[in-house]
């Protein structure tokens, strides 16, 4: 494949460097972490040039024999296996044997198992309980939501925790979770059925040889018969959040996941590091603990021959995800079946007062850029009405060369009219204006501002340049779709774009205000030396100018645009 054509090959790997190269790029010299992601893809992309290379950095005990087991000094958590060839059993494909050993702990030490039972019948806790009682000697925390003790177990190693009607499962989950001992613990809340397809064995095995991993599971059959591996990857970043069924990368028989959607093992000690949110339970509950889970830059594992027994895929509906994009700040949503979700301003609770001082750090939302549009949409409306010309300058220019709209850093609109219409402009210009909504005021000489809700228009004045266009295209304005509606430039708006900004135009940089670097700021949009953004000043948002490029327009365009 690499003899006959390496080209595609070499370009889909420096694709994926240069992502981690940028990442890495903007945490260099600041005090910051390092995200296990990027050595598992960096690891991933070595093993691709280079099969025969014995990477480092990922303890494997996952295949050690008992002799060498035995002999080292730390108690393990369980017992080693071995493959055994795949002719070994025909029949029921027990091909991976678990050895015996005598350096472990016992089981009851490695594992908790906490099980949230809201919505359970009390048979169905009974049975799921026993079952699990009979394959392992585990302590068992119930939770109970009905605000008594009316659950009585007699099963040794059993705790019955109530809680008052109304506590969210999250708060009950924390609540014992702090007083867990064990190393790892089991979290579910879906289970219907335990039987020894459910190996805690070998979850537990993959967290202990890799250090990175803080969760492992399994796939899942619900009652109806289907059966899916539960391995999500999702996205989040400039206000959107997607998720994709599937996996890049694997280990130890395993995917690599960003989330999963069964019952899970768990270090002990992250779940008490990472909290699940009090107001949150059920699905969304776990979605948004995964989101905090990789953003503290532990990996998750599904192992798709460990197989759990569940009621159910876990459902999320729209006011599910209207849950989550609130607590995040995302517009946008594409769930794990496929369909996207728009949420407006309003019902995220995003605010798009002082966007200012937003733009110094961060992408504006979509919905307040959209504000911005229509409110350059009233000055629009009124050029048509009073018959004048209009056009885009300064950064609202370069915005309509290099993004088609408003750069996702401004957060005004810069205007320019025909002199000759100026007068007209100051009187019904402006009363047009005021029915709009929005203040106009003379600053000095042909430079007048319009504040309207959200965002401020400075418009000037300049002599008809269409002079500078063939005769038989003057009478014609040059347009571009700006944000969805045609709008008028320049005759000929990226060499005008390129003469005012200079070298490298087309690259990017924080809005001129908050320029530092540059001795000579610039009102383009873009005032410091192309190529740089300022440090974020809240690392991890996902709406941080510095977590994107700073070249080209894709980045900063909706998952469903963008080139793979």
């Amino acid at each position: 494949m690499y003899s006959v054509n390496p080209v595609p090959i070499r370009r889909a790997l420096a694709r994926r460097v240069l992502k981690v190269q940028r990442q890495i790029e903007f945490m260099a010299g600041k005090e910051g972490k390092i995200d296990s992601a990027w050595a598992l893809e960096l690891l991933s992309i070595v093993t691709e040039l280079d099969p025969r290379v014995v990477a480092g950095g990922y303890e494997d005990n996952s295949n050690m024999t008992v002799e060498s087991l035995d002999s080292l000094p730390k108690k393990w958590p369980v017992c080693p296996e071995e493959y055994h060839g795949r002719a070994a059993d025909d029949t029921f494909q027990h091909n991976f044997v678990q050895l015996e050993c005598t350096n472990v702990s016992k089981f009851k030490d490695v594992l908790t198992v906490i099980l949230s039972t809201k919505r359970w019948e009390h048979d169905r806790t009974k049975f799921v309980v026993a079952n699990i009682r009979s394959l392992y000697d585990v302590n068992i925390f119930i939770l109970t939501y009905e605000g008594d003790e009316s659950l009585s177990l007699d099963i040794d190693g059993t705790f019955i925790k109530p809680f008052p009607v109304g506590t969210s499962e999250s708060y009950a989950i924390n609540h014992v979770a702090a007083t867990v001992e064990t190393p790892f613990t089991l979290i579910a809340d879906s289970l219907t059925h335990f039987t020894e397809q459910s190996s805690l064995e070998r979850l537990v095995r993959v967290l202990d040889s890799l250090d990175k991993v803080s969760v492992a599971s399994g796939a899942y059959r619900n009652l109806n018969g289907h059966w899916h591996y539960g391995c999500l990857q999702h996205r989040m970043e400039n206000y959107h959040l997607a998720y994709a069924r599937g996996y890049e990368h694997s280990q130890h028989e395993c995917m690599y996941c960003d989330d999963v959607l069964g019952p899970f093992v768990v270090r002990t000690e992250i779940l008490k590091k990472v909290h699940l949110t009090d107001s949150l339970e059920g699905s969304v509950m776990y979605r948004d603990w995964f989101l905090n889970i990789r953003l503290e830059g532990s990996l998750v594992m599904a192992c798709p021959d460990v197989m759990f027994f569940v009621d159910a895929e876990p459902i999320m509906k729209h006011d599910d995800w209207l849950k989550i994009s609130t607590k995040w700040s995302i517009q946008y949503v594409r769930p794990y079946d496929g369909h996207e979700i728009e949420f407006s301003c309003e019902e995220v609770k995003i605010s798009c007062v002082n966007l200012m001082k937003s733009a110094s750090s961060f992408l504006l939302p979509p919905c307040c850029r959209a504000k911005i549009r229509q409110e350059l949409g009233y000055l629009q409306d009124c050029a048509e009405e009073l018959g004048v010309y209009y056009e885009l300058s300064a950064g609202s220019l370069l915005g309509a060369v290099k993004y088609g709209g408003i750069l996702p850093w401004d957060f005004d609109t810069d205007v320019l009219t025909d002199c000759k219409d100026q007068k007209l402009w100051l009187t019904k210009g402006m009363n047009c204006m005021t029915r709009k909504g929005c203040r106009s005021l003379l600053m000095f000489g042909n430079y007048w501002t319009s504040s309207c809700e959200y965002s401020v228009l400075d418009v000037s004045c300049r002599y008809n340049q269409t002079i500078y266009l063939p005769s038989e295209y003057r009478g014609v304005p040059t347009q571009v779709e700006f944000n969805g509606r045609m709008t008028n430039v320049k005759p000929n708006p990226g060499h005008v774009s390129r003469n005012i900004y200079g070298p490298e135009y087309l690259k990017h940089a924080v809005h001129w205000r908050y320029s530092t670097d540059s001795k000579f700021p610039k009102d383009d949009g873009s005032g410091q030396v192309p190529g740089i953004w300022s440090f974020c000043k809240e690392p991890g948002f996902h709406s941080c100018l510095d977590h994107f490029p700073v070249d080209g327009n894709l980045g900063f365009k909706r998952f469903s645009y963008q080139l793979h």
